[in-house]
């Protein structure tokens, strides 16, 4: 379990830093994030480094977001989208591709300094198969949403994605 304040922010540098390791060394790597806030300055540095090691990171951030997605020469590795609905969704879920065996994590916090560094917050790892499957599945239907989901430009601006055919 990964708890805040204490050891939450150090083990997920560890685990970005790995994928930027795997991306480096030709293994399967990979980052996908679904939370509400993206503010954390080294988290979004880490992000940062993995991209330019070749990390595909993708990140469903419904609220703020501090990174710049798409920027040659920074990030052009990552993709930033929110889905927005009638429904506030409160999951947290981290997937790392690690090296061809991925590892899912879900739990209450997201990437920001009062979560990592002045709260009590909780992550979990997700062992079971079953669930990772369905964690999975959860993650390629936001990824796949072509009706509420806006993408977030190299410049900073969202531009609402089109339905299939529009």
């Amino acid at each position: 379990m990964l708890v805040a304040p204490r050891f939450m922010r150090d083990r997920f540098i560890e685990m970005i830093q790995r994928e930027a390791e795997h991306a480096k060394h030709g293994r399967p790597a990979g980052i996908t994030a679904k939370m509400n806030q993206l503010q954390d300055e080294l988290m979004i540095q880490e992000l940062y480094r993995a991209s330019q090691a070749g990390v595909p990171v993708s990140l469903n951030v419904r609220g703020m977001c501090c990174l710049r997605a798409g920027v040659p020469g920074l990030s052009e590795n990552i993709t930033v989208f929110s889905v927005l609905g009638r429904f506030l969704e409160h999951a947290r879920i981290y997937r790392f591709e690690n090296g061809g065996d991925p590892e899912f994590f879900i739990g209450s916090a997201d990437w920001m300094r009062r979560n990592l560094d002045a709260r009590m917050e909780a992550i979990m790892p997700v062992l079971d198969k079953g669930i990772q499957a369905e964690l999975e599945h959860m993650l390629d239907v936001y990824e796949c949403d072509n009706v509420t989901a806006w993408d977030l430009q190299p410049d900073d601006s969202y531009v609402r994605r089109s339905t299939a055919g529009a």
